[in-house]
């Protein structure tokens, strides 16, 4: 039985790591955070699909898991529900929380272009931005 035990924490302990049991995760904690802040603001599943232009079916699945939201997405959530959103990446021992600010913006990097790296080449303008995701029709 002892060795049951072990076997079952070590795979726990291995399965923990996988890209996918993060994004599990964290998919979960976020469901958790929007129905937390649905119920502050007094929303049921309806209205809130009526605030953020979807089908109730589509606020059902976020909170099943069943969709994999975009930051775009998470964006008219955070709109819908009048709250902020801030994503983050923690290095081990670290927190970067960067804020938009932080990065540069194509006026900025006009000038190192020549010599900057393909990303900051292709700094979308927020014009191009929104253009963007209405082509794409996305939420």
């Amino acid at each position: 039985m002892a060795n049951l035990v072990a076997w079952r924490e070590d795979l726990e302990r291995r399965l923990s790591q996988t890209p996918e049991y993060l994004a599990e995760s964290l998919a979960f904690d976020l469901s958790l955070e929007i129905y937390g802040q649905m119920k502050e603001l007094g929303l049921s599943q309806t209205a809130f699909a009526k605030r953020l232009g979807v089908s109730k079916a589509y606020v059902s699945q976020i909170f099943d898991g069943k969709t994999n939201m975009t930051i775009l997405s998470l964006a008219k959530i955070a709109k819908a529900l009048s709250s902020d959103l801030s994503i983050s990446m923690k290095a081990r021992g670290k927190l970067h929380n960067h804020s938009v600010l932080d990065f540069p913006r194509r006026a900025d990097t006009d000038a190192a272009n020549a010599s900057s790296p393909p990303i900051l080449q292709a700094t979308p303008t927020s014009a191009e931005s929104a253009s963007y995701a209405r082509q794409r029709n996305v939420i």
